[in-house]
């Protein structure tokens, strides 16, 4: 028996095993490697045979339709995985937890356009999942921050779903509000359930799924921080509801005014929403999935009276201009073009994220292959997650694009560099922040978090995306002027040091509208 045959006999036998009983996660995940090793006919193959025989209701179709969404990559499983979820019983909130991770994860990488991002975050039941984990959760707790009246606002309960390492968006957006809450007199404790680390995750997802978010980093919140701060960060190897009850007793002993919610998520919001004001700050350009009374939007045409966002089970809010949001850390130690492997004389250009692996792909990945092609004074720097080129970039010459792992000083090596781009994705807001504050032009597409940040600038279609990058590259006195450009604007609307009076009016105006949805007994966290 050949290799070929004697793996073929293996991956047959563990499909029918798998059949034989769906609702064991070991034998799915025994099955991912064969998958793996698989033809690609044979994987055709077994993706029909495993969707007529598994049934898609409950425990089985949820592993069948994460499992088939982790193996092909197809995010068209994540719809039906969700209403598989929302059919087991009882309610286990971090398997919930442990799919929203992985179809938040999916969609940021394959659905790059911000109406189309929030329509699938809609089809994969976040709204409904979140509203259920969050009845759930408020029936159950009995500590609360107490009732009071509250007329001004001097205490803030700063909420994260998650804080990891400095070059981690959301935990740098957290900590550069909590810088600015303390420098204006605010008297703030951060709070944190460590939410994206589900314990035993893999055990919950038929394609074995993790999380690969680096550690808490608290000398590297220490450094971002101007003053003292006090964190309270839950235990991840207990259950989310057992975090949840320990934070929520952590809020109560604070006893806030106001609850600050920087993430795009938490069903901890729910009981928090029943007794104090709740500002959001979002991760993404849209609202958040959670129950707030205001939150802070970047585009002013979005401000205003909110009753739509994630309707009917998320209650109306306020959307509130506020555009200044990122603290750019000071470079503490230069980095050099010599010690990264790259000459005085090369046209550097840098992308920086944790999934770039997965966002590089498709046919604007084969046009950039054509743009280096063409142009081998150019090399491309990838900072994220992985020291991997990915495989779509493989068999260009040695050294033209380079990968990077995670780098705790980003600013320093967007020094080195000439031009930054965004590959076609939701995200990527923060580091195009970043790139702007170094004085970087920036290339991105509109209608996604870091087109959001450059405005005009951004471009709708591959055409118009590659003619400005292309330009960019053959001139330098282009590359300078739009360099200055993206700085002032950063300067202009996304410079922290500018957020002080808003943020603040931000929380006046968010104490009002609790006031009166109290006032009117809307005290329901979701309606």
């Amino acid at each position: 028996m050949t290799i070929e045959q004697e793996n073929t006999l293996l991956f047959e036998d563990m499909l029918d095993q798998v059949v034989g009983d769906p609702s064991l996660v070991h034998r799915w995940h025994r099955l991912v490697p064969l998958h793996a090793a698989a033809s690609a006919a044979q994987q055709a193959q077994a993706c029909q045979f495993l969707s007529a025989q598994v049934p898609t209701e409950g425990i089985t179709g949820f592993l069948r339709a994460t499992f088939l969404a982790s193996v092909t990559g197809d995010i068209s499983f994540l719809a039906p995985a969700a209403t598989a979820l929302r059919q087991i019983s009882p309610l286990d909130p971090d398997r919930v937890a442990a799919y929203l991770i992985l179809a938040w994860a999916r969609l940021l990488s394959h659905v790059p356009q911000r109406a189309r991002f929030i329509t699938a975050l809609e089809e994969c039941q976040f709204p409904a999942l979140l509203q259920q984990v969050g009845q759930h959760l408020a029936s159950r707790v009995v500590v609360r921050p107490p009732t009071r009246s509250i007329d001004r606002v001097g205490k803030v309960a700063l909420v994260v779903p998650h804080m990891s390492g400095v070059s981690h968006a959301p935990t740098g957006l957290a900590l550069a509000q909590a810088n600015l809450l303390l420098k204006n007199g605010i008297q703030i404790e951060l709070f944190s359930a460590q939410e994206l680390s589900v314990a035993s995750m893999p055990d919950l997802l038929g394609g074995g799924d993790t999380t690969l978010l680096l550690p808490p980093d608290t000398e590297g919140w220490a450094g971002r921080l101007d003053g003292a701060l006090t964190m309270h960060l839950a235990d991840d190897r207990l259950s989310l509801m057992r975090r949840w009850a320990a934070i929520l007793g952590g809020i109560a002993r604070f006893d806030p005014d106001l609850v600050l919610f920087v993430g795009l998520y938490s069903p901890l919001l729910a009981p928090l929403y029943q007794c104090r004001p709740v500002l959001g700050l979002s991760v993404h350009s849209f609202a958040p999935i959670a129950p707030v009374d205001a939150w802070l939007c970047a585009d002013p045409a979005q401000a205003g009276p909110d009753s739509t966002s994630w309707a009917p089970q998320v209650p109306a809010s306020l959307a509130i201009h506020h555009p200044y949001r990122v603290r750019v850390a000071a470079i503490t130690t230069p980095a050099s073009r010599c010690a990264l492997g790259l000459t005085d004389d090369a046209l550097v250009i840098i992308s920086v994220g944790y999934r770039l692996q997965d966002e590089i792909n498709g046919d604007w990945a084969q046009r950039m292959r054509i743009v280096l092609g063409q142009r081998p004074d150019v090399v491309w720097l990838l900072v994220g997650g992985s020291d991997q080129v990915p495989a779509c970039l493989a068999g260009l010459p040695a050294g033209q694009v380079r990968s990077l792992p995670h780098q705790k000083d980003v600013p320093a090596i967007l020094a080195l560099c000439d031009v930054y781009i965004n590959p076609p994705r939701m995200g990527g807001g923060f580091s195009v922040a970043e790139a702007m504050a170094a004085s970087l032009p920036v290339v991105a597409f509109a209608n996604s978090d870091g087109g959001n940040k450059i405005g005009a600038a951004a471009q709708h279609d591959g055409d118009g995306y590659f003619a400005r990058l292309a330009a960019l590259l053959t001139d330098a006195e282009l590359r300078a002027k739009e360099g200055a450009a993206m700085q002032a604007l950063f300067a202009a609307t996304l410079d922290l040091a500018h957020s002080g009076p808003g943020l603040l009016a931000a929380c006046d105006a968010t104490l009002a509208h609790f006031q009166q949805r109290v006032k009117c007994s809307v005290t329901q966290p979701f309606s």
